[in-house]
């Protein structure tokens, strides 16, 4: 996929590095009372790692008409429990802070809709903490809606 400002291409090995470095984005909003910074910080970065060495899920990354790395997009499979029903999933989406307010979010979000569509799946589905803000805003935008919501509750 290529807009007048970016473009849109599969993951390689040159990525990596990139990949990894975003992935310390995922704690940048206010974290629940209960969750540890570094716990959530090392799981981030070892899914960042796994991600880059599935071959069950596929990453597509953004790049500048230059080559800049902009954020990329994982994507997958997730099998609805009520139904059954093989959904496209986005199991991570990041962008640099530089890219922040430059459509790359929206144009990673329409790519994986139309990436969903290319594999026969009716819905797309995601997962984000209640949290990020900025995220939410994005999907609401796009017409995504809440389903499920876990409630969390800290016994003495």
């Amino acid at each position: 996929m290529q807009t007048k400002h970016f473009i849109i291409t599969p993951y390689q090995d040159k990525h990596k590095e990139s990949i990894l470095a975003l992935s310390n984005r995922y704690i940048e909003f206010e974290l629940s009372s209960w969750r540890d910074r570094k716990i959530m910080e090392n799981f981030h970065k070892e899914a960042a790692i796994k991600a880059t060495e599935s071959s069950t899920t596929q990453i597509f990354v953004a790049e500048d008409n230059q080559g800049k790395f902009l954020g990329y997009i994982q994507l997958g499979e997730f099998i609805d429990s009520f139904t059954n029903v093989k959904q496209g999933f986005i199991d991570s989406i990041a962008i640099t802070k530089e890219a922040e307010g430059k459509g790359i979010g929206k144009g990673l979000m329409d790519f994986a809709e139309e990436w969903a569509r290319e594999q026969g799946y009716g819905t797309v589905v995601l997962f984000v903490f209640a949290n990020n803000e900025k995220a939410r805003k994005l999907y609401e935008r796009m017409n995504y809606k809440q389903e499920t919501i876990k409630y969390v509750k800290i016994l003495d």
